[in-house]
């Protein structure tokens, strides 16, 4: 299930980096995200770059490597104002062009709420 964001509303994405078969967090060194409005086929952002944030336990490991994309509210505006939502997407890539290359892609829906300029 998509989540739903009302019109002119800031959203947060977080991206976990970890081993698909182990659940073991996986160090990256460069995140990229680009944003789309799938229902008009625009681009809406060109792709940003995220950092990267590690999360260490109380004995100083590394329990997570993660990026949080702060997507504007100004990003997420109804660009035809005739639909009652749009489909927005945001693709987020680690470490483009080296072996270690991840990337994964994040939809929701943003309501359309009528009179809000």
């Amino acid at each position: 299930m998509r989540d739903i964001v009302n019109e002119r509303n800031a959203k947060r994405i977080v991206v976990n980096f970890q081993d698909d078969e182990t659940g073991e967090p996986v160090s990256v060194s460069t995140v990229e995200w680009r944003m789309d409005c799938l229902t008009n086929d625009q681009q809406v952002q060109d792709w940003t770059t995220s950092a990267v944030q590690v999360v260490t336990g109380d004995l100083g490991e590394v329990t997570e490597y993660k990026t949080t994309i702060a997507v504007a509210a100004g990003n997420n505006r109804i660009l035809n104002d005739s639909n009652k939502r749009e489909l927005k997407l945001v693709q987020v890539v680690a470490d483009r062009g080296l072996d270690t290359e991840f990337s994964t892609d994040v939809e929701y829906y943003v309501v359309n709420r009528k009179g809000r300029t």
